[in-house]
């Protein structure tokens, strides 16, 4: 048998020809060959990826199920995966909406907004099978579900349990905003009310030679309060404790109201902490027990229908995309010479986590992630210089971080303003700190009742481990060149003179924050004092002291501005996210029409900053920032 060669085998060794010398036009002519095949390389390159990705969207949009409304049905939504905000920062190559991912809040909210007007749809049915839903989130899902309600039309909320330890009663607070409540047989309700703890660790850390060395701008900034104390301060105590009786009036009124039931036996069951499912009926906090196939059945009987074929039941993730795909066809099914108005643009940048110098990437690819203030500036000031773009919402869920930072943010939304573009910040679960600082200088501004924000004031300073290293038998030695060249060693406290250069930076940095905040919400600096201090207080308490304009969400910022540019509600205007990709694969994506998210690792990799290591991430170590405010997100 004779064997044959391999394909791929290496061919039998030759002698190599010598090369024969070329003439200095042909050496010439040679690299312009090698040039012009390299770029055709490239070129084909990027047509054979475009061509592999429309093949891949077009295959995943083949497989797509196309769903057509039925002329009456029921609206289905089943919460599992607790409420999310999709802050347009992740996603991939392939169009999100072919993509399994959850909806987000406000996809959820602006769906079940349109159905109240959709005369098919006949009743709102929901599942709660998870908790840990934010406060926030709750209160503008409970603003939709009042307005389908609105309609006339029924609403039915079932859950298995009420009983998730993490949900702070908010998966039942939720559920309290409908008709009807369901619960299985032998579920509970965990009515445990609301607290706040923290750590207090100086006594540990000083047992292994660690020492807490900041300085706070003023009583109330008790973001490192953990460290330099054993016990909660008189302020910390007082400023917590009218928080959380603001959150817990705002949860009685709530309550009470939707279940017609008054606020003393609200409060009872809420100092049981826990109701079995009997308790639960008695008590008028369940209207049924049985299962979710009982709750539907119940809900057909109630519309005149028996079975499911005569009212079948339309997830709210396909009936949005059933209505976006009727929208689609109208606008297809339109004469040449018919044309719709040109509608005006408002940008909705984001302004999540800590606020730091530089880019959203600045910290690396395992590192925290953070708000790069220099992409955030530079989205701003590219939509105000946008003649398509009228008005800009400034979404901000942050704790804070540099003051340097946030004033390059806060500058941006002045230069924005200047140019004639209306401002508004829709805060989210908190915007505190440098978070408030930012939004100093809106046109107006939105918070939800329990927003957390204000937190006007300054900490900075570092961690003494010289005891650590006493205990441990290790000397650091070197040399310096400036009195305070060592300031910002770990290896050492501040003496006298760092003392007193940290004791200006603070009062300098806090005495500019008053005036931002004095100047943007036409205070006086005493009036602003008075409110600032460090504290923080709840988006209602805020809007009561003046540093909050309206209460409500994104949504209602959105609709403020599309009203303040004269084009209507959100729904008449196009919305643009900033900042947007960028780079070659970015723009190859976008010139084939497909729209581009890039993944950003750090969020499922990483947890969000430390609250011990924070001002040593800070340039200078000092910062606008509350740790004490992420438990609240």
């Amino acid at each position: 048998m004779i064997r044959k060669q391999p394909l791929f085998s290496r061919p039998a060794q030759q002698a190599a020809p010598v090369p024969k010398r070329r003439s200095f036009l042909g050496r010439v002519w040679g690299g312009m060959g090698r040039a012009l095949r390299k770029t055709c390389t490239v070129i084909g390159a990027l047509i054979l990826f475009s061509a592999f990705v429309n093949i891949l969207v077009f295959s995943f949009a083949g497989e797509e199920k196309k769903i057509t409304l039925p002329d009456q049905f029921i609206l289905t939504l089943t919460l599992d995966e607790g409420l999310h905000e999709d802050e347009n920062k992740t996603g991939g190559l392939i169009p999100r909406s072919l993509l399994p991912e959850p909806m987000d809040i406000y996809a959820m909210i602006d769906a079940i907004e349109r159905s109240a007007n959709d005369k098919r749809v006949k009743a709102l049915a929901v599942s709660i099978e998870g908790g840990g839903f934010p406060m926030t989130s709750v209160q503008e899902l409970r603003g939709a579900i009042t307005k389908f309600r609105a309609s006339g039309r029924p609403t039915i909320v079932f859950s298995p349990s009420f009983a998730d330890a993490a949900s702070n009663f908010t998966a039942y607070y939720l559920a309290s905003s409908f008709d009807e409540i369901w619960m299985q047989p032998v579920g509970m309700i965990f009515m445990t009310g609301i607290d706040t703890e923290s750590p207090y660790i100086r006594s540990a850390l000083e047992k292994i030679g660690v020492k807490g060395a900041y300085f706070q701008r003023k009583e109330y900034k008790n973001a490192f309060e953990g460290v330099t104390s054993d016990s909660m301060s008189e302020a910390s105590a007082e400023m917590n404790a009218s928080m959380l009786a603001d959150i817990m009036d705002q949860l009685l009124d709530d309550v009470s109201a939707d279940r017609k039931m008054a606020r003393d036996d609200v409060m009872a069951a809420i100092d049981l902490g826990v109701l079995t499912d009997e308790e639960s009926v008695a008590r008028g906090f369940v209207d049924h027990l049985g299962f979710g196939d009982d709750a539907m059945k119940a809900l057909r009987k109630k519309l005149g229908v028996n079975d499911e074929k005569s009212m079948p039941a339309i997830v709210l993730e396909d009936y949005r995309d059933a209505r976006s795909h009727e929208y689609l066809q109208a606008l297809m099914a339109k004469k040449p010479g018919e044309k719709d108005k040109k509608r005006q643009s408002v940008a909705v940048v984001n302004v999540s986590d800590m606020i730091m110098p530089g880019t959203g990437e600045s910290g690396g690819m395992f590192s925290d992630k953070i708000a790069g203030a220099e992409d955030i500036s530079a989205a701003i000031r590219k939509a105000a210089k946008d003649e398509n773009i009228a008005a800009i919402v400034l979404r901000i869920n942050s704790p804070g971080g540099s003051p340097s930072a946030s004033e390059t943010i806060r500058h941006a939304t002045s230069y924005a303003r200047e140019k004639g573009k209306p401002v508004i910040v829709s805060m989210g679960s908190v915007a505190g700190s440098g978070g408030y600082w930012i939004a100093t200088d809106a046109s107006h501004i939105f918070a939800m009742p329990t927003t957390m924000t204000g937190s006007i004031g300054v900490i900075a300073g570092k961690f003494d481990l010289s005891g650590l290293w006493a205990k441990l038998g290790v000397n650091w030695d070197g040399v310096s060149v400036g009195e305070n060249a060592d300031m910002w060693s770990f290896n050492k406290g501040f003496d006298e003179s760092g003392t007193e250069r940290m004791n200006a930076m603070t009062d300098r940095i806090y005495a500019v924050f008053i005036k931002r905040v004095a100047e943007g919400r036409n205070m006086t600096p005493e009036q602003v004092e008075e409110v600032a201090r460090g504290r923080v207080w709840t988006g209602r308490q805020a809007h009561k002291i003046g540093l909050v304009d309206s209460l409500g969400g994104l949504n209602d910022a959105l609709d403020y501005a599309a009203k303040d540019i004269g084009a209507g509600t959100r729904h008449d205007v196009r919305i643009v996210r900033l900042p947007e990709g960028s780079g070659p694969l970015y723009e190859l994506m976008k010139e084939l029409g497909i729209e581009v998210r890039m993944p950003n690792p750090i969020n499922a990799m990483m947890q969000t900053w430390t609250d011990l290591t924070a001002t040593s991430k800070m340039p200078g170590g000092v910062a606008v920032y509350d740790a004490g405010l992420n438990r609240w997100k």
